[in-house]
């Protein structure tokens, strides 16, 4: 278990493999950010619960996480 901690709505979330999910959706090479959204969000359920009523508010912390290791 490779726990990273993100701001998710405000509060601090552990993501269980982030580093993982990030690196293996920039693998993809997708070009449109609603396509990475949705690729980043169904990879983390894999290792996550993710409640319904949060999907969006993951969704910008995943998105975060995977612009801040762009650079």
């Amino acid at each position: 278990i490779k726990i990273k901690t993100v701001l998710v709505d405000g509060k601090e979330t552990g993501i269980n493999q982030l580093d993982f999910i990030v690196a293996g959706v920039r693998d993809l090479h997708l070009e449109n950010d609603a396509a990475i959204r949705e690729e980043l969000l169904r990879w983390a359920n894999e290792f996550n619960y993710i409640p319904t009523k949060k999907k969006e508010a993951y969704a910008e912390a995943l998105m975060r996480e995977y612009k801040a290791t762009q650079k």
